[in-house]
């Protein structure tokens, strides 16, 4: 295994993909950041905690994987 293979990083997703992903309005995601139930990132890595959550969502970045992992917390089974 190379180190590159060891240290493959994700895609992240904007706000607008994630809305798109989920039918709802940037507001919502930012609640459900705010809320801690979707992890987010800002642009520069450094994980978004619950207070310091705004709505200048612009410099939000998400994991696919962080999003997969919440829908299926909510699916409706």
């Amino acid at each position: 295994m190379t180190s590159k293979e060891i240290f493959r990083v994700e895609e992240l997703m904007n706000i607008r993909e994630v809305c798109k992903v989920l039918g709802v309005s940037p507001a919502t995601v930012i609640d459900l950041v705010a809320a801690g139930d979707l992890p987010a990132y800002r642009v520069l890595g450094t994980q978004v905690d619950k207070q310091s959550v705004s709505y200048d969502s612009r410099g939000l970045r998400f994991k696919p994987t962080d999003l997969r992992d919440y829908l299926s917390r909510i699916l409706i089974k």
